[in-house]
């Protein structure tokens, strides 16, 4: 499968990067198969989300409805777990992002890369 090959070309998360960063209020890694409802309960708050596959990130992302951005992923992307980091802003949530789609890459994140 062709998609395979450019998981393979990805770069592994180094989580204690991140979550030692003074602006992440929460992290948290998650299975696909436990975006419930239960995640509605966080609607308002600010996350970026990283999406893995085989411990390879393949899409990074930022959203305040957290449960209805995973599950219109579900639906399109090819991942396993889903790595959770909650911010106190968006502005900081929105420069983590970037800064870490630059750093790893993530083959669904192509927009980002032009």
């Amino acid at each position: 499968m062709v998609m395979g090959a450019k998981i393979n070309n990805m770069k592994p998360l180094e989580l204690k990067n991140i979550s030692n960063n003074d602006n992440v209020i929460f992290c948290a890694v998650i299975d696909r198969k436990d975006i419930c409802v239960e995640l509605k309960k966080v609607n308002g708050r600010i996350f970026n989300y990283i999406l893995e596959f085989n411990k390879e990130i393949v899409y990074i992302g930022y959203s305040s409805s957290l449960y209805l951005r995973l599950i219109q992923h579900k639906g399109t992307k090819h991942f396993k777990t889903i790595t959770l980091l909650e911010f106190n802003n968006k502005q900081t949530a929105r420069l983590m992002e970037k800064t870490l789609i630059k750093k790893y890459r993530p083959i669904d994140n192509y927009q980002y890369l032009r």
